[in-house]
C-alpha cells in the first residue's frame, strides 16, 4: 500500500495571517492533510507536548492533557488507569503472599472466577 501524498498550501490574509490549508481534491488526502495542519499549529502553539498517547493494555488512543501540570498519563482514569493501578495493585499483593522467586507456577494457582 502506498501512502497517498498530500499538499498544503500557505495562505495568507490583508491582516498578515498566514494559515495553512489542504489543495488536495480527493477526500483522504484532504484528511491527510487536516492532520498535518493541526501537527503544525500545536508544534507552532507549543501545544504539542500535551498530545498523547496512552499506555494502557490493548488501548493507544491518542489524546490530549488538559491537565494543569500537563502530567497525565491515561486516556481515562476510569478506564485504562483504573486497570493499570488494579494490576499494579494485584502485582504487589502476590509478591507478599509469594515473597522471593516462590510465585507459583500457573498449574498450582485456583481458578477464582474473575
Amino acid at each position: 500500500m502506498a501512502l497517498l501524498p498530500c499538499r498544503l498550501t500557505v495562505t495568507a490574509d490583508p491582516a498578515g495571517d498566514v494559515r495553512l490549508s489542504s489543495a488536495d481534491q480527493h477526500p483522504f488526502a484532504r484528511a491527510v492533510g487536516a492532520v498535518a495542519i493541526a501537527i503544525a499549529e500545536s508544534a507552532a502553539s507549543g501545544t504539542w507536548t500535551r498530545l498523547k498517547s496512552c499506555p494502557g493494555r490493548r488501548c493507544g488512543w491518542a489524546f490530549y492533557d488538559r491537565s494543569p501540570a500537563a502530567r497525565s498519563q491515561w486516556c481515562s482514569m476510569q478506564l485504562c488507569g483504573a486497570r493499570a493501578k488494579m494490576r499494579a495493585y494485584r502485582g504487589r499483593q502476590a509478591r507478599r503472599a509469594y515473597p522471593g522467586d516462590q510465585l507459583p507456577r500457573p498449574d498450582q494457582v485456583l481458578e477464582s472466577g474473575t
